[in-house]
């Protein structure tokens, strides 16, 4: 299926850019455990795309992936579906990359800033 394409090109290492969706079928868990690991030891992959795979977890760990590998220049962050959402902790970690990182080029927050909830 699409995940198992996915997971063969980026391992093969033939993918610019990665885009995760949860409509594709791709699980917050999958996300996680699976194909961001994946993604440090990749050359090619120029951006990261996340579709409502939002929670601050996983905005945490992307950010992670991006601070160890510096070839990922790009980070896109959309949210189609109200509810989920990343809150402060997600916000303070999308901070600390933009702080840190020599080599992001580029960050997009897509509705998602709408969801963000305050204490």
């Amino acid at each position: 299926g699409v995940i198992g394409e996915l997971l063969s090109a980026i391992q093969k290492d033939m993918m610019p850019r990665v885009v995760l969706s949860q409509a594709d079928g791709v699980s917050v868990e999958y996300c996680r455990s699976v194909i961001l690991p994946l993604l440090c030891h990749t050359k090619e992959v120029r951006e990261l795309i996340l579709v409502d795979l939002l929670s601050d977890e996983v905005v945490t760990d992307a950010c992670a992936v991006l601070m160890n590998t510096p070839t990922i220049t790009s980070l896109v962050l959309v949210n189609s579906s109200v509810g989920d959402g990343i809150t402060l902790s997600g916000m303070s970690s999308l901070c600390s990359l933009l702080y840190s990182s020599q080599t992001l080029e580029s960050l997009s927050l897509m509705s998602c800033l709408h969801t963000i909830v305050g204490d």
